[in-house]
């Protein structure tokens, strides 16, 4: 929260004299286009609000633990909107086994548990489907099951809840046939029936999830064959349905998916593959059996992972006991290289390696465990890897095994958690965010398939949208900056020039950085000098009692002899041109806020407002364009005996941060109103 206070004399909310009449505007909005417009304006590209290129050794790490159920063996996690989500065994008390499985829901006051007993069709045999996998997608939680819960053929379930607490069972397609290869299995006593299907693994990427399974086909009994599919959807809710092209099925399953800028992975199992066997797509359509590209016969995949610069999969040696694992790379998906880890992996006591990859919004991430804790590394290309900083307990010891160490479902964000009887731990890679600026309050901000504004809108932010969490991606349209972000509705692209940073870890925003820079504001407009140094590189907008005039060009701007409209309290310069004065920059702007500066009654506030009589409402003081940025205050609070308080104004001065640096970008007046 911003801080708040006043430095001068004692405020008084409303002035004494006459009943308080306000002039009752909007905020003053911008003179660009509306940006919902699908021509709207380029800017230009030397904005200050490009994603990061630190190297990425500088990731942040913040930490949030759950008290888990007493009795309640968490095996998998995921953060939603209504909280952390555990999946894990319920302990009966009959000798300290497993006994039942469940989703358990933390709100961040209570665990609400859900026996999938209780939301589920048992098969034939009277057995609970498992739950092979839980994402946060589209809104809900997607709970993928293992075995066939319905009679209706061909089709994986799941269970999905907005909540946390109501389950529905959903399925991830219709029947199955017309996904499957052409003539497979036409015989009499095989025909091409799909049986029952699930799901095993989902990923995510974007707005898009991709879920990796099988079908049976040929009917229940002797002689059926399962055949590896993944199901693909951008909403959660309606699937296309992809049988992989191999035209050797016997048995096999989809076990393993990863999709990421590159494409798409998808690892098959069964007894004609008992070790890795990979295919490849780049768009999820055209699929190549890519498992001879590196020697996967003797080997056994541990994780794999797509990023924006390189394709890895991390194997176990099967027939090596002094080197088990081995690190695989490819920048197109077809051609393979392996390739020197900074990292070894020994095997865990149970026989297999201690590590997963994940795709972070900086890169792809190993995810190592040690004796000692946990090495975490990132790469762009799979080549060049930078440690990150180590993650620990509160107590400062190393957390134990990072079982389900995953990228977040909610837009690449790496989240580190790790499960235990009573406990549940994450830690979550900080995110780089920005707020929305210099859009009015009857506008909206675009979000966009891509960059430019001919793409889809996607989305909308309003004007006083904060917190937009940037992916780290961006794209030059015309002469504009682009930068992707996250939204509820999947990934989109905004124009850059429409969001600002707030503040800066190493630099923040405080009472004195405020009035020193308003110091160095006024010495700059009383000697005429340069005002580049101190503005923003978009420019200094301006709103006097009308929409927020831009001024781009900050050199010379104090000596320029140009001549502005300035409007009154009551009416617009577009509603009363003739009645609106015309002023420099330098007289309707400098020397009104020296006025007030120089008034030996000023009063001085930071990120706090100053009402006066007869002025504006409160809530209205601060333009909507402004309404996400520090500001200081400065009022001359009218001590001309002549007018008895009424010749009151306050000019209100907006930073946003530029290269770590405070800078103006907005200025606004408030005054007595007839």
């Amino acid at each position: 929260m911003r801080r708040s206070f006043i430095i001068g004399l004692a405020l008084v909310a409303t002035a004494c004299g006459p009943p308080v009449v306000t002039y009752d505007r909007p905020p003053t909005t911008s003179t660009r286009p509306s940006t919902t417009s699908t021509t709207a304006p380029d800017v230009p590209t030397t904005i200050p609000d490009e994603p990061s290129t630190a190297d990425p050794d500088d990731t942040q790490w913040a930490y949030q633990e759950w008290s888990v159920l007493s009795d309640v063996d968490p095996y998998d996690a995921v953060w939603g909107d209504p909280g952390m989500m555990v999946l894990g065994y319920s302990r009966l008390g009959f000798d300290d086994s497993p006994m039942a499985n469940g989703l358990w829901l933390f709100d961040g006051e209570t665990w609400s548990g859900t026996m999938l007993s209780e939301v589920t069709i048992p098969d034939e045999y009277g057995f609970t489907p498992d739950v092979t996998d839980l994402v946060w997608f589209g809104g809900r939680y997607l709970a993928f099951l293992m075995g066939d819960t319905t009679t209706t053929p061909g089709r994986a379930s799941m269970l999905t809840s907005s909540d946390g607490l109501n389950w529905d069972l959903e399925y991830l397609g219709s029947a199955l046939a017309a996904a499957l290869p052409a003539g497979l299995y036409a015989t009499p006593e095989s025909p091409p029936w799909p049986g029952s299907s699930a799901a095993t693994q989902a990923s995510i990427h974007g707005n898009e999830i991709t879920v990796a399974g099988w079908a049976v086909l040929g009917g229940p009994g002797e002689g059926s064959v399962s055949v590896p599919v993944i199901w693909r959807s951008t909403d959660g809710r309606t699937w296309s349905t992809t049988a992989l092209p191999n035209a050797n099925f016997d048995n096999e399953w989809a076990s393993d998916v990863s999709i990421g800028p590159l494409g798409y992975l998808v690892e098959v199992a069964g007894p004609v593959h008992q070790s890795a066997s990979f295919w490849y797509s780049p768009d999820g359509e055209d699929w190549t059996y890519i498992g001879d590209r590196f020697d996967a016969e003797s080997r056994m995949l541990v994780s794999m992972a797509v990023g924006e610069g390189a394709l890895l999969a991390l194997m176990m040696d099967l027939e090596n006991d002094t080197q088990p694992t081995s690190l695989w790379r490819s920048t197109n998906g077809l051609d393979w290289e392996e390739v020197e880890p900074p990292f070894r992996l020994e095997p865990p006591p149970d026989g297999y390696p201690a590590a997963s990859l994940a795709n972070s919004r900086k890169g792809l991430v190993a995810i190592v465990a040690t004796s000692g804790g946990n090495d975490l590394w990132r790469t762009i290309d799979g080549l060049t890897w930078v440690a990150l900083p180590s993650i620990s307990l509160p107590n400062g010891e190393p957390p134990g095994r990072l079982t389900l160490a995953v990228a977040s479902s909610t837009g690449n964000h790496l989240s580190l958690t790790t499960a235990a009887p009573g406990m549940v731990a994450r830690w979550t890679e900080a995110a780089e965010t920005r707020d929305v600026v210099l859009v009015s309050y009857d506008d909206v901000l675009n979000v966009r398939s891509s960059a430019g504004v001919a793409n889809e809108i996607v989305a909308t932010l309003s004007p006083a949208t904060t917190g937009v969490v940037l992916t780290g991606r961006a794209s030059a349209a015309g002469s504009s900056i682009w930068v992707e972000i996250i939204t509820n509705e999947g990934t989109g692209w905004v124009n850059g020039y429409y969001l600002s940073v707030q503040d800066s870890a190493a630099n923040p925003f405080s009472e004195t950085i405020g009035v020193d820079l308003i110091g160095e504001l006024a010495a700059v407009f009383a000697g005429r000098g340069d005002l580049t140094e101190l503005g923003s590189r978009r420019g200094i907008f301006v709103a006097h009692h009308d929409r927020a005039k831009a001024f781009k060009s900050l050199d010379g701007l104090l000596t320029d002899p140009t001549l502005h409209m300035w409007a009154g309290t009551g009416c617009s310069a577009e509603e009363c041109p003739d009645e609106t004065p015309k002023r420099t920059f330098a007289k309707g702007v400098a020397d009104s806020f020296l006025s007030a500066w120089n008034d030996d009654d000023r009063l001085i506030s930071v990120d706090n407002v100053i009402p006066g009589g007869n002025g504006m409402l409160v809530e209205s003081i601060v333009p909507t364009e402004f309404a996400n940025l520090h500001f200081v205050a400065v009022k001359d609070p009218g001590d001309h005996p002549e007018y008895g308080g009424t010749d009151w104004f306050t000019w209100y001065v907006y930073f946003t941060y530029e290269d770590g640096v405070p800078v103006v970008l907005g200025m606004s007046i408030d005054q007595w109103a007839p």
